[in-house]
């Protein structure tokens, strides 16, 4: 499997879920303040803002209605795209959970992360961190090979340690 890597800071605890995918959590005195979660990398085109709709639109209670905001089109730190919305779910009129979803393309694969907050407050304090995190991303492709291993000779030696996350300006030269 080709995994996303973030860098998550100390504070967040990262576990693995029963289905596979990876979460991290932050804590709070009364209560998670952030709950991070992303699956393995699939083929896809380039994310677009609708691939954040859906994940926005993914895993609700039924009746609960999504608000979107706009979404930002922006950048990993190695050069990656990244889209990037905040969301608001309601149920029965009443905002019960906030969303910040990511979705990133890694040249034919994409990635998506969903952080939920239990409220607006925590998403608009936890913003500049959460697009940090975001911006650390990195393709793991270290159990298959792909196009970036076969034309990329650092590759072999990245993946064994010591070198630079490739970034995307590198594959394209």
């Amino acid at each position: 499997m080709m995994w996303l890597a973030l860098h998550w800071p100390d504070a967040w605890e990262r576990k693995h879920t029963v289905d596979g995918d990876q979460l991290a959590v932050l804590a709070g005195a009364s209560g998670p303040r952030a709950i991070a979660t992303w699956s393995p990398l699939t083929l896809r085109n380039a994310p677009s803002a609708r691939d954040g709709e859906l994940l926005a639109e993914s895993d609700l209670v039924a009746g609960s209605v999504v608000t979107r905001g706009p979404s930002e089109a922006l950048q990993t730190t190695t050069g990656w795209p990244l889209v990037v919305l905040d969301a608001t779910v309601e149920r029965l009129g009443v905002a019960n959970e906030y969303r910040t979803c990511a979705v990133f393309a890694f040249l034919e694969h994409a990635g998506a992360v969903l952080i939920r907050f239990p409220s607006r407050g925590e998403q608009i304090a936890l913003s500049p961190e959460i697009r940090a995190i975001l911006a650390t991303a990195t393709p793991v492709w270290n159990q298959r090979a792909s196009l970036a291993e076969q034309c990329d000779p650092g590759a072999l030696a990245m993946q064994r340690g010591g070198l630079e996350p490739r970034s995307r300006s590198r594959l394209q030269q």
